[in-house]
């Protein structure tokens, strides 16, 4: 059976794969393409998305403030790259708790 720590690994590579795929065929240009010319629901997801890392960067922060450490880098990378902030949060948490 997989452990939390490999199947963060797992998430982290195949989103990584998946961004650079985006990045490589469509560019920066079809991602703000997306944002400007949105249909309503481009506009429903993107909304989506905001409100969720919103909540996540939440409980980040929380976590953070109880473990001592500083989560201002994990909340920027989430606003700026999605879920790659919190995914590595949840792997460096995850390091921190096993050692």
């Amino acid at each position: 059976m997989k452990t939390p720590k490999q199947i963060l690994y797992a998430l982290f590579i195949v989103f990584a794969a998946v961004n650079l795929y985006a990045l490589y065929f469509g560019g920066w240009k079809a991602m703000v393409d997306l944002v400007v010319e949105a249909n309503p629901w481009a506009i429903v997801v993107t909304m989506d998305l905001f409100i969720s890392l919103g909540l996540i960067c939440t409980w980040i922060y929380q976590d953070s403030r109880e473990n001592k450490r500083s989560a201002l880098g994990y909340i920027i990378l989430a606003f700026t790259t999605g879920s790659f902030g919190p995914l590595l949060y949840l792997i460096n948490r995850q390091e921190r708790q096993t050692t």
